[in-house]
């Protein structure tokens, strides 16, 4: 398969995600909304990484790739690609400093606490934002690809976004 294909099929998985996110907002399930924030922001950067021609292997922290395989080598980037990778790095690393809490809890003096122990509505509404932001740094980079396939990948991202801020407004 082509970069293309499997950018979008990264960025189809990561739509899916933004639904699961709302619908897990509105349940409330807010453990399972963090965990949905957290694992869209990693689809939506292995898509980026894709489209930019790069490579990866199983990785839960993409922000390093992006950083290292297009920001520092691809020469081309325009001042405001880089702006907008820039954006979206910050912003994942956040998300992705979350480790594996929002999937297994973690162990505090020595006891377990679950995910649904840790995460409520206003830890969604504190973290939600990185994603809104990354998303639209998204668009922003997609619109300037001015390849006709992401014209659906705009409309869809640009509902979600509205989507995404509708719980944080």
């Amino acid at each position: 398969m082509s970069n293309f294909q499997d950018a979008k099929t990264w960025f189809k998985m990561a739509l899916s995600d933004i639904k699961r996110i709302i619908s897990n907002f509105k349940e409330p399930d807010y453990a399972a909304c963090i965990y949905r924030i957290q694992f869209c922001c990693e689809k939506i950067l292995k898509g980026l990484i894709l489209l930019y021609g790069a490579q990866f292997k199983k990785i839960h922290t993409p922000s390093i790739i992006i950083k290292t395989e297009i920001l520092a080598t691809q020469s081309k980037l325009s001042k405001a690609e880089k702006y907008q990778l820039t954006e979206i790095i910050d912003d994942a690393s956040i998300l992705e400093d979350l480790s594996t809490i929002p999937r297994y809890g973690l162990e505090e003096n020595g006891q377990f606490i679950e995910p649904e122990a840790i995460y409520d509505k206003n830890s969604v509404l504190s973290i939600l934002p990185q994603l809104i932001n990354i998303i639209k740094n998204l668009i922003e980079i997609l619109k300037t690809k001015k390849i006709s396939m992401w014209k659906q990948f705009i409309e869809d991202f640009e509902n979600g976004y509205k989507g995404l801020q509708d719980l944080v407004a």
